[in-house]
C-alpha cells in the first residue's frame, strides 16, 4: 500500500507492513527498496528490536513549518495513532528523516549521531551528483541499531550502501519516478533531490566566541504550533542522554581511524588536524564526562580538516544530539541547536543539555573552556584551548 495519505492511513498501512514506501521516495526502485528495507527490519526483529519504516508523502496533518521539527512531529503523531513499541523512521518529501525509539532498549540520540558519521562516510566515497536519499538514510539508520556499537566503521558503510538501491543521482537530467503525476512535472524530482542533499549538508555557521545562560524569552525561528482536533501536541521531546561509555567508543574509534590517515598521509599534515588528534588522545580515557564529548568534537574537527571539509557544527547544549539543524537566539546570542534542542527554546523549556561532572547545573553555565566555546560549536580553535590548558 503506497497511498496513505492520513496519520491514520499510515498507521493502518503499518499495521500489515512494518515498511511503508511510496514511489516518490523509491526513486524509481520502489519495489527495490520496500524489500531491501524489509531485510534491514527483519534483522532487528532478529534482535528482539521492532521497527517501522514509513517514507510516506506528506499527509493531511497540521506540522510545523520547518522540515526536521515536520519530521519529529510526524514520527510521534503516527506512533501515537499505531501504539506499538519500536524503532520508528519516518520522511516524507518534505521533510528531514526523523528517527525516535520507544519501549526499546536502543539510544535514539546515539543511532541519529551514528547516522550522521555514517551518511558523511558515504558521502565522501560517493561520486560527484550522487547522494544519500530518505531510503539510503533510512537503511543506515536500521543498520547502526543493529550494530552493537550503534555505528558503522567505514568498510560496513561502503559494504552497506553496496548492498542496496541506497544512492540516488541528480543533475540535468531529472530521476525517473513510477509515480505518473510526478512525470508530468520535470523540475520536481531534480529539487527533490537536490533539497535531500542540500539538507544532509553540515552548514558552516559564523562562530561565536560567546557565552551564555538560559533565560526565559528565549527566542528562536518564528512558526506556528497547532493543536490536534483531539488536544494539544505533547511537548517537546527531551533526547535521551547517551550513555558515555558509548561516546567513548564512538570517540575511539574515530581517533584510531584519524590516526592512521595522519600517520600514512603523503601530504603534509596541518597543525590544526594534529592539534586537534593530540588533545582528543589525551581526553578520550577521561573520567570526566564533558572531556570525553570533548574528544568525540575533537576527533570529528580533527578527521574534517584533514579532509579540507568544512567544520561541522554540532548541538550548542549537548555535542552528543547530533548536528546543528538550526540556529536559536537565547540572551541575544545566536546558537547552533539539534531540532529537539530548537523546539525547547522556542517553547520556553530549559533543552536537555550536558551537565557538569556533578550533574548540578548545564556545561555551559561552568566557568570553563567547554562554556566559553560551546564545545567546539562557537569556536573552532578548541584544540588550542586544550593545548594552552595542558601546558
Amino acid at each position: 500500500m503506497t497511498d496513505a495519505d492520513t496519520v491514520e492511513s499510515i498507521a493502518a498501512a503499518l499495521r500489515d507492513d512494518p515498511v511503508l514506501v511510496h514511489e516518490l521516495l523509491g526513486n524509481g526502485r520502489t519495489d527495490e527498496v520496500h524489500d531491501a528495507l524489509s531485510g534491514l527490519v527483519e534483522d532487528l526483529a532478529d534482535q528482539g528490536v521492532p521497527a517501522y519504516v514509513a517514507l510516506v508523502q506528506t499527509p493531511d496533518a497540521d506540522l510545523p513549518s520547518s522540515a526536521d521539527d515536520a519530521g519529529d512531529t510526524l514520527l510521534r503523531l503516527i506512533h501515537q495513532e499505531l501504539g506499538e513499541p519500536g524503532l520508528y523512521v519516518v520522511a516524507t518529501q518534505d521533510t528531514l528523516t526523523a528517527v525516535a525509539t520507544y519501549d526499546v532498549p536502543l539510544d535514539a540520540t546515539s543511532i541519529s549521531l551514528g547516522r550522521y558519521d555514517a551518511v558523511q562516510a558515504a558521502r565522501d566515497d560517493l561520486p560527484e551528483g550522487e547522494f544519500v536519499p530518505a531510503a539510503g538514510e533510512a537503511a543506515v539508520l536500521l543498520s547502526v541499531a543493529a550494530d552493537d556499537d550503534l555505528s558503522l566503521t567505514p568498510g560496513e558503510v561502503d559494504d552497506l550502501m553496496d548492498s542496496g538501491p541506497w544512492v540516488a543521482a541528480y543533475g540535468d537530467e531529472p530521476m525517473s519516478y513510477e509515480l505518473d503525476d510526478a512525470r508530468g512535472e520535470p523540475e520536481t524530482p531534480l529539487v527533490f533531490a537536490v533539497a535531500f542533499a542540500l539538507v544532509a549538508l553540515v552548514v558552516g555557521w559564523r562562530l561565536l566566541r560567546a557565552r551564555t545562560a538560559w533565560a526565559g524569552g528565549a527566542t528562536s525561528e518564528p512558526r506556528t504550533r497547532r493543536a490536534r482536533p483531539d488536544g494539544p501536541l505533547p511537548r517537546p521531546r527531551t533526547p535521551p542522554q547517551p550513555r558515555i561509555d558509548t561516546t567513548r567508543k564512538q570517540a575511539r574509534k574515530l581517533l584510531a581511524a584519524l590516526r592512521r590517515e595522519v600517520d600514512g598521509s603523503l601530504q603534509p599534515v596541518t597543525d590544526e588536524v594534529h592539534g586537534s588528534l593530540e588533545a582528543a588522545e589525551d581526553l578520550v580515557d577521561s573520567e570526566s564526562r564533558i572531556e570525553v564529548v570533548a574528544a568525540l568534537v575533537l576527533a570529528e574537527q580533527g578527521a574534517g580538516r584533514l579532509r579540507g571539509d568544512e567544520l561541522p557544527v554540532r548541538c550548542y547544549f549537548d555535542p552528543r544530539h547530533g548536528p546543528t539543524q538550526r540556529r536559536v537566539v537565547v540572551s541575544d546570542v545566536s546558537l547552533p541547536a539539534c531540532g529537539a534542542c530548537a523546539e525547547a527554546v522556542a517553547a520556553d523549556v530549559p533543552p536537555a543539555s550536558l551537565t557538569t561532572d556533578d550533574g548540578k547545573r548545564p556545561y555551559w553555565r561552568a566557568d570553563s573552556i567547554w562554556a566559553a566555546t560551546g564545545l567546539g560549536s562557537l569556536d573552532p580553535d578548541l584544540w588550542r584551548l586544550v593545548a594552552e590548558r595542558q601546558r
